[in-house]
């Protein structure tokens, strides 16, 4: 299982970043980012993490699952959700490119009209139920 040292190394480098624009993206120091990419330290706060994580595009979860600690396994998603997902994942650092942001616009009108028709559903049930 790699380590978080190794987890991280990769990818900030898979990203093109130096240690110095990930610290400044986290908001901590270029010294610390090499003593956790060398092992020298490796336990930073739950909340120093997800804004490391962040500053590289990724999650704490993510980040996780990567070494290991968390299951890699999810509930299946739907053929909609899991594009969309894929594409805001795509572009973690960049514009859209107009395929991609007419899909997301397309999945969120989607994922809209899903709610609307489950709002509408449940109140339709509340109006079932009897007054207090």
């Amino acid at each position: 299982m790699p380590r978080l040292a190794e987890v991280l190394r990769q990818l900030r480098e898979e990203r093109g970043l130096t240690q110095g624009q990930v610290a400044y993206k986290s908001g901590t120091v270029r010294e610390y980012i090499s003593h956790l990419e060398s092992g020298r330290r490796d336990n930073p706060s739950a909340e120093l993490l997800a804004r490391i994580a962040v500053a590289l595009g990724a999650t704490p979860d993510y980040i996780f699952k990567c070494m290991g600690l968390l299951p890699t396994h999810e509930d299946p998603l739907s053929p909609e959700v899991q594009q969309l997902r894929d594409i805001i994942e795509s572009y973690p650092d960049g514009p859209m490119k107009d395929e991609a942001r007419a899909a997301v616009v397309h999945m969120a009108r989607t994922l809209e009209s899903m709610l609307q028709m489950l709002g509408d559903s449940e109140k339709e049930a509340c109006d079932d139920q009897p007054a207090i």
